[in-house]
């Protein structure tokens, strides 16, 4: 008698069976989790460019700015872009042929969106003693609304907090 090796049919229908069920029931949390991760890196990002600029502005005794670029050179009231600039001319602005100390993407994907609440034309200006001149709140949201989304608030003397979860309902997400 011979000894065959392998596996008889039934075993491998079974086995894509159970792999099926596990794919059912995994891939919507991982998908979640991927939605979760983009918003913790947006958030995560924008929290360590501000404390930069906020250092920067410290270190070199000279006001520098966050704002939104469309470009990745000027500031702008949106764009994809963050950049952070020594602002020369002290006009709260980042102008062509001004310094720029660090350039990023804003988000990986259209999925994410963010919202600069009461920071005026979506930037945040530091003086030369490190603090901002207004305060406000950076909302970062995605299509699955704000019982999701992040938000880091910026106070007077130029710290950033981020929201706790019981915190939530205050976003807009708009």
């Amino acid at each position: 008698m011979v000894k065959s090796f392998g596996f008889t049919l039934v075993e491998l229908l079974i086995t894509v069976a159970i792999a099926g069920i596990l794919l059912t029931v995994g891939v919507p949390k991982l998908s979640s989790f991927l939605q979760d991760s983009e918003l913790i890196n947006t958030s995560n990002r924008i929290s360590t460019l501000t404390t930069f600029a906020r250092s920067e502005s410290m270190k070199r005794g000279q006001q520098v700015v966050v704002c939104r670029s469309s470009n990745s050179e000027t500031c702008s009231s949106s764009g994809y872009f963050l950049i952070v600039g020594l602002d020369a001319n002290d006009d709260s602005n980042i102008n062509t042929g001004e310094t720029l100390l660090k350039i990023t993407e804003l988000v990986d994907s259209n999925n994410v969106s963010v919202f600069f609440k009461s920071l005026t034309n979506s930037r945040i200006v530091f003086s030369s003693k490190g603090t901002p001149d207004e305060i406000g709140t950076i909302e970062i949201c995605d299509s699955r609304g704000k019982n999701y989304a992040k938000a880091i608030t910026l106070n007077i003397g130029g710290q950033l907090r981020h929201y706790s979860e019981s915190e939530r309902s205050t976003i807009s997400c708009a």
